[in-house]
């Protein structure tokens, strides 16, 4: 089995184990999904074409406590080791916590050596660092319009920056609107600091269904206006709860989940977040096999065509709602041929 990301191999509950793999073989242009696992289970394939988002991404999450942040720094850490559990069960160690100055090294360098497109960057606290945004075009900026992805959750993002506490307390809020400096349009991104549920389902809410993404915060969303999206949450008077949309003057990906980042166990956002990671979803994707249902103990078999000249993201999910796991595969270059001997 060859898989970029390889996720819950041999899962245990209680004193009872239960074990889950995957295999993908390619034959020609047909490729064959097997699942298997010795216990029932609700499992969801989601296949989905894509160039942006081929490939895998090294995941930075953004931890400074020198710098102004809205988020309290206990529950930052909090969340944090909530994710480092999960990506322990996943087998995913691929990711590395970063500091403001580690944020401006990490993307001055990706920017250097042309890497920015292999770089995804996780930031919680609701506000950019100065030592990689301003008032003025910045260094996040231009990692974006190099191919950088972020998923964004606190705070309408780009509306405000965060100086060393040292110097500044609090974050400061930056003149410009946010919305048309990322998405070219103004208004793009809700502002309202009123906890605003969204009750309707998105344009691609069916995506967000099947991988019980559940997130319904818009009052940081991001307009159905905005084009090159994927929205996959809910939506109110114009504004998404979750979004996936493509930065207007290059080649990265912005994915907000707006409103707070929850501070409680009883919210998913977490969950949310790493499922719309691990599920490679980006603003490009187009589903060509999205397939939710339960099966027994063996196996299951799943067979579809991808062609030479496409990209595509294969993800396996057990589980439904929490403790979902399963694997992650960038084909067609990740995926051998089927030995026939």
């Amino acid at each position: 089995m060859v898989a970029v990301l390889l996720i819950g191999e041999v899962l245990v509950y209680a004193s009872d184990p239960y074990s889950s793999e995957s295999t993908l073989e390619k034959d020609g242009d047909t490729y064959t999904l097997t699942i298997s696992t010795n216990y029932s289970t609700e499992y969801t394939v989601l296949v989905t074409l894509t160039d942006a988002n081929a490939e895998p991404r090294h995941l930075y999450i953004y931890r400074d406590f020198d710098y102004a942040s809205f988020i309290e720094d206990s529950y930052l850490d909090y969340w944090i080791e909530k994710m480092e559990a999960e990506f322990e069960v996943y087998g995913f160690d691929d990711y590395t916590i970063i500091d403001a100055e580690g944020l401006r090294e990490m993307m001055g360098g990706s920017l250097y050596n042309e890497t920015a497109s292999e770089t995804a960057l996780l930031m919680l606290t609701g506000v950019l660092p100065d030592t990689v945004y301003g008032a003025d075009e910045s260094l996040f900026e231009a990692w974006l319009a190099a191919g950088g992805f972020v998923y964004w959750s606190g705070e309408p993002m780009g509306m405000y920056v965060g100086h060393q506490r040292s110097v500044m307390a609090y974050p400061e809020m930056v003149e410009s609107d946010p919305g048309y400096r990322l998405f070219g349009i103004s208004g793009a991104i809700r502002t309202d600091h009123y906890r605003d549920l969204a009750g309707n389902p998105s344009e691609d809410r069916a995506v967000g269904e099947a991988l019980n993404i559940f997130y319904d915060s818009c009052n940081f969303g991001v307009s159905s206006a905005v084009p090159d999206s994927l929205f996959i949450g809910n939506e109110k008077d114009g504004y998404n709860s979750i979004s996936i949309s493509k930065y207007y003057a290059g080649d990265g990906q912005i994915c907000i989940f707006g409103g707070y980042f929850p501070p409680s166990d009883i919210q998913t956002a977490h969950s949310n977040i790493l499922k719309t990671f691990f599920s490679g979803l980006c603003y490009d994707s187009e589903v060509v096999v999205l397939e939710n249902s339960i099966k027994d103990a063996g196996d299951q078999t799943i067979a579809f065509n991808i062609y030479d000249d496409q990209k595509a993201v294969v993800f396996v999910m057990y589980g439904s709602l929490l403790g979902t796991y399963g694997h992650t595969y960038h084909v067609p270059d990740k995926v051998p041929e089927k030995d026939y001997s």
